[in-house]
Formats: structure tokens, C-alpha cells, sequence
């Protein structure tokens, strides 16, 4: 990379993991969960009288009067959160349990974090027990560079849809980001995903401990606050395990690899020219320059292994979507008085229509039965 092609003016405040959430699976002591009352407590904060509290290796922890969609339980201490749900229904000595780190608790480095959470899991746990990383946000504050510079970008590569959220929820478009540009947070892609959003504003209003991290100081005490930029791949666990990445071990050894392929691979930012057709020849911006050589360890790169469906259900789906698409754009009917009749008509109309049609190429279609042959039973 041209090192001349950096702007001087950007600057890294932040890198590094800002949401972490790990997920564990096993067994436990059935009388043990019983002597834990949590439905009794998780009812206690629902009346408000008191704050109830559960106590892990002797640190007290809070018993929400919430859970989540998938767990029944919510435990709060110091920004750190532990999701418990009993799984009677499959198996009584099931549990599950989900932990998210504190982006306070991230910014101080991964320094015995993995040693915190499985000992918070051991508390729970008195059988064996698996994990595997839910979900992990990968992120860069940028100084000199705001929201309003993405006009005229454009963005490039795997993600279909550009989806721009405004701060009241009123504004959803998909377009280029050049045009009409008034977005505060731009999320691009689903899995991963890119958010990129106005980090000053998000901590003016909620997160002063951002400020007390990287400045030392309050908003109020810092003269001036340059325009900071976030910049968050976010990454949950069906990608980590198309990166082989099974462990928080893998996490830390393989973040170089997971931040070079997502600014290198699957998503590029280029400066728009409306009269260019052809976006792929569009030159990079310079600040996906800069983004290409942020270094979190170790150069890495990481070859991506997607899980095939080999469920043809899909396909039965998409077959019955795409042939009535054919005859309704092609105005043919079916004038068959029962199901067998019909079974004949769309044969007839299958061969004479699709199969003698100019338009269906016999050399294609057995290139790409064998590609698919090749790529699902490796023959």
C-alpha cells in the first residue's frame, strides 16, 4: 500500500474489540439450580421492592427483572451481563448461558479476559461445558474524518443492500452514498456487517467513559473534540466458523487476518463518478486507504470457507417461484381439467418453451451441473 495515500489529518484514537459475547453449552447440578431460585428473584425485581441479588464466586450479582427473547434470566455487575435459561423442556440438566464483556472491560486489553469469563462460567457450571464466540465487533475510531465526508463515496463488493438509518428512524433508503447524503449511522451488509456512525455524538450522549480512556478527561474539560468516526465490522459466530475461528484463542491470533479480509475482500470504498458505469474501476478512497493499513497484530490472511446447503428444498422453491414467473410473463395457461392433464401440459410446454428454446444453451447448463457436482460431492 502507497503510504503517501494515508491523509495526514486521519488518526486512530481506538482499535480494537468493542462488543464481545460468548455463548456456553453444558451441564450443571439440577439441585444446584434449584437451590438458585432465580424465578424467585427475577419476581422480587419485577415488584421493585428491593434489588435482588445472586451471588458467583462471591461477587453479588444483580437479578434483572428482564431476560432476553431467548433467555430467562439477566445478571448485571459493573456493565458485565450473564444470560442463563433452563431448558427443562429438552433436557433438565441443560443449560445455557450467554456472557457479554463491557466495552469498558475491551478497552483495557484482552489481557486475562479469557481467564474472567471461564472462571464466571466455572461458577455456573459444575459439570463440562463447550463455548463458542456469538458474536464480535471489530472496531476503528478515526479522527478527521465525519459522517458528511461520505458524500460522494461509493461503496463496492459482496453486500447487496446499503440500508441508511437516520438518528429518528425516519429515513430508509438503499442507495449510493453520494446521493442526498443525511445519515448518521450507514449499515452495509448483514453478515458481516459495516456500521459506520458519528462516535463523537454516540459518546457525548451515553458513553463519557470514552472519553476518560483516550483523552483522560471529560467532554467538558477536552477544548476540542475533532470529529471522530466509527468504523465496526461486526461479525457473529456462522462467519467466525468460516474463518475456522472455534475459540477466543483463534479470535486474538486471527484478528489481523478477519480485518484484512474484510477491507481488502469483501468490501471496497470508492470516490463515486456518476458517469462511469463500470463502479469496479472506480479509484479507492482514501480513507479505505488508510483503514487497509491498520494493524492489530501479526500480517494474516485468512482464506474464507462457506457452509454449503445441501438441503434441495430451496431449490424445489425457487424451480416453482421461477417457472410460474415464465408462464404468467409469457401468458400461457393451463387448460388441464385435473392434476395429471396439467402434469403433461407443463411438460410439453417445458420441452417446446425452455428446452428448444434459442435461448437455452446446452455447453452452459453441463458446465454448471458439473461445477455444482464438483463443489458438492467433490467429484
Amino acid at each position: 500500500m502507497d503510504k503517501r495515500m494515508q491523509p495526514e489529518q486521519f488518526r486512530i484514537l481506538f482499535q480494537g474489540l468493542d462488543t464481545l459475547h460468548i455463548a456456553f453449552y453444558g451441564f450443571f447440578d439440577y439441585l444446584w439450580w434449584e437451590q438458585a431460585n432465580l424465578k424467585k428473584l427475577k419476581i422480587q425485581a419485577q415488584q421493585k421492592k428491593e434489588t435482588p441479588y445472586f451471588n458467583i464466586h462471591g461477587d453479588l450479582w444483580e437479578v434483572s427483572e428482564r431476560g432476553s427473547r431467548e433467555y430467562a434470566y439477566c445478571l448485571l455487575r459493573k456493565g458485565w451481563r450473564i444470560y442463563l435459561l433452563n431448558n427443562r423442556g429438552m433436557n433438565s440438566n441443560y443449560i445455557q448461558m450467554k456472557i457479554e464483556v463491557p466495552s469498558e472491560r475491551l478497552r483495557l486489553g484482552m489481557h486475562e479476559l479469557e481467564r474472567e469469563f471461564l472462571m464466571l462460567a466455572a461458577g455456573v457450571f459444575t459439570g463440562s461445558y463447550e463455548y463458542k464466540i456469538q458474536r464480535v465487533d471489530i472496531a476503528v475510531d478515526v479522527s478527521g474524518f465525519f459522517m458528511g465526508n461520505l458524500a460522494g463515496l461509493f461503496m463496492y463488493g459482496y453486500p447487496q443492500k446499503m440500508n441508511t438509518i437516520n438518528t429518528d428512524m425516519s429515513l430508509r433508503e438503499y442507495f449510493a452514498l453520494g446521493k442526498n447524503y443525511l445519515a448518521e449511522t450507514v449499515d452495509i451488509g448483514k453478515s458481516p456487517k459495516l456500521r459506520i456512525y458519528d462516535k463523537k455524538k454516540l459518546a457525548l450522549k451515553e458513553d463519557h467513559d470514552w472519553f476518560l480512556s483516550w483523552f483522560q478527561k471529560i467532554p467538558s474539560e477536552i477544548k476540542h473534540i475533532p470529529e471522530i468516526t466509527r468504523f465496526e465490522f461486526q461479525l457473529r459466530s456462522q462467519v467466525l466458523k468460516e474463518f475456522q475461528i472455534l475459540s477466543f484463542g483463534h479470535l486474538i491470533e486471527k484478528i489481523q487476518g478477519l480485518w484484512n479480509y474484510m477491507v481488502f475482500e469483501w468490501l471496497e470504498m470508492k470516490v463515486d463518478d456518476p458517469t462511469k458505469k463500470c463502479k469496479r474501476k472506480l479509484p479507492i478512497a482514501p480513507i479505505w486507504f488508510f483503514l487497509r493499513g491498520v494493524e492489530f497484530g501479526e500480517h494474516l490472511w485468512l482464506k474464507r470457507v462457506k457452509t454449503l446447503n445441501r438441503d434441495s428444498i430451496k431449490n424445489f422453491k425457487q424451480i416453482i417461484g421461477h417457472f410460474s414467473s415464465f408462464l404468467a410473463k409469457e401468458n400461457i395457461s393451463l387448460t388441464g381439467s385435473d392434476e395429471e392433464l396439467c402434469k403433461k401440459q407443463i411438460l410439453r410446454i417445458f420441452e417446446k418453451q425452455i428446452l428448444n428454446s434459442p435461448c437455452w444453451d446446452w455447453d452452459k447448463f453441463f458446465e454448471k451441473l458439473n461445477q455444482k457436482k464438483n463443489l458438492f460431492h467433490g467429484l
